[in-house]
């Protein structure tokens, strides 16, 4: 679909994420995520502010890299929305 997602919490033991919108913001506030993400927009912006991040490629439509330990994988994915992650 093409709403807005909005979602917030502690990610400790999260291994696996995936969230998606066809056309609306994704905006996450995540505690202890630890794993490689990979965020892209096909017409949003892309702002990730997490601390501990490494290995990162970003431009205003993608970002690629790894939080905390790396232990899990997450995409975010907007057809046109803004993506936003920062730290709960």
């Amino acid at each position: 679909g093409g709403g807005d997602l909005t979602a917030s919490g502690n990610l400790a033991g999260l291994t696996t994420l995936h969230i998606a919108s066809g056309g609306g913001d994704v905006e996450l506030r995540a505690a202890n995520l630890s794993m490689h993400l990979d965020a892209a927009s096909d017409g949003g912006t892309i702002g990730i502010h997490l601390p501990d991040m490494r290995n990162v490629d970003s431009s205003s439509d993608h970002f690629s890299g790894d939080v905390g330990k790396g232990a899990g994988t997450g995409t975010l994915r907007s057809g046109g929305g803004d993506i936003t992650l920062t730290q709960q």
